[in-house]
This record gives C-alpha cells, sequence and structure tokens, in this order.
C-alpha cells in the first residue's frame, strides 16, 4: 500500500466516522435537552438506556476521530522525512559516482582504476 493510498483511506473513515459523530451527538445533545427538562431525572428505563447508549456512541467516535486525525498528521511527517531522505540519497548518489573505486577484471587479476 502506498502513502497516497492510505492517506486516501484514512480521509475516507475520516468523513464517515464526522458523520456518524455528528448523528450520535445530536442524538445525544436532544437527549440530554430532554434530560434537562426533567430536571435531571430520566422519564423511563428506555429514556435512560437511549441517553447512555448515545452519549457513550457519541464519545466512542469522537475518540476515533480524534485518533485517525493523529494517525493522519503521523503519516504526513513520515511522508515528508521519506521524501527529505530519497532527496539527499540522490545527492549523496551522484557524489558516490565521482568517488566510486571501479574494479576491472583483466586477465583474471582485478585492477582498480
Amino acid at each position: 500500500m502506498k502513502f497516497t493510498d492510505l492517506e486516501n483511506f484514512i480521509n475516507l473513515k475520516l468523513e464517515e466516522i464526522k458523520k456518524d459523530y455528528k448523528y450520535y451527538n445530536n442524538q445525544y445533545e436532544n437527549l440530554e435537552e430532554e434530560l434537562q427538562e426533567n430536571d435531571g431525572v430520566y422519564p423511563d428505563p428506555d429514556f435512560a438506556a437511549e441517553y447512555e447508549f448515545a452519549k457513550g456512541l457519541a464519545g466512542g467516535y469522537e475518540s476515533h476521530y480524534e485518533t485517525l486525525k493523529e494517525a493522519k498528521k503521523i503519516i504526513k511527517e513520515i511522508k515528508k522525512t521519506l521524501v527529505e531522505k530519497q532527496n539527499t540519497l540522490k545527492v549523496d548518489k551522484k557524489a558516490d559516482i565521482k568517488d566510486r573505486v571501479e574494479f576491472v577484471v583483466v586477465k583474471g587479476k582485478s585492477k582498480t582504476k
């Protein structure tokens, strides 16, 4: 897998998770508002379960989103470092050609040129 493919994959996942997070966070906020209207008391056990479920999912998606954002930053840094190393190797290779000692085989014996 190329770094570009990995970046594209992470960007796609970030968009998917962002949509899911917005959905569950909106659901959680609506339930939170309803809970506040009830003076912080759950109106029934089903509400409590739905509220806690939405709260957990919103938090989980937010955490997952933040983790992928960090992964994206790390991949960019690795890619940047690899490009810098590649450019350094190209310069070193040109210098190395001038300094290289070549061995030539002459009648079964090696000589340096």
